[in-house]
């Protein structure tokens, strides 16, 4: 693993962090689900439920504009497209989005405060991969990256 460039041996570590930070947030929903009995508060389940299936809807369409230069790395092929169109005409990380929807919906489908804030941990991680990934789109793609940038949100369009 000597020989990857820096943002994937970054990339590497980012994603077994990530996923011990779930899997610790899973079981701390789970703990709380034993220790307080299920007991579902509509005003959480509901948003918490409309996150997810934002979270996956948004998913789905993050991959069909994606097409075949989908990947789970920050490798780029080297003939590959700036994908600009579908989600991505409004926001550079709309797949990033649909996480973050469907992490922080599940907890409050489960109506566990607990694990709401478990999954918060996963965030910072969240944003420090995007800004790896940013910069290897900036060098494959130069200023055509530099102008997408300009005219779209990282995840929340027209704000952020």
């Amino acid at each position: 693993m000597d020989t990857l460039p820096p943002e994937i041996n970054a990339d590497i570590k980012f994603i077994k962090i990530s996923l011990v930070i779930w899997a610790v947030a899973l079981a701390v929903m789970l703990w709380d689900i034993m220790v307080h009995g299920f007991n579902v508060i509509l005003t959480m389940a509901v948003p918490g439920a409309v996150m997810v299936v934002l979270g996956m809807l948004f998913r789905q369409l993050s991959k069909r504009a994606l097409g075949p230069v989908i990947s789970q790395g920050l490798l780029i092929n080297p003939e590959q497209k700036l994908v600009t169109n579908g989600m991505y005409r409004l926001i550079r990380h709309p797949s990033y989005l649909a996480d973050i929807l469907f992490d922080l919906g599940l907890p409050l489908v489960l109506s566990s405060v607990y694990g709401f804030v478990a999954m918060l941990f996963v965030l910072p991680f969240i944003i420090m991969r995007i800004n790896l990934e940013e910069q290897v789109l900036g060098r494959h793609f130069g200023q055509q990256y530099v102008q997408y940038k300009q005219r779209t949100k990282k995840l929340i369009p027209f704000i952020f």
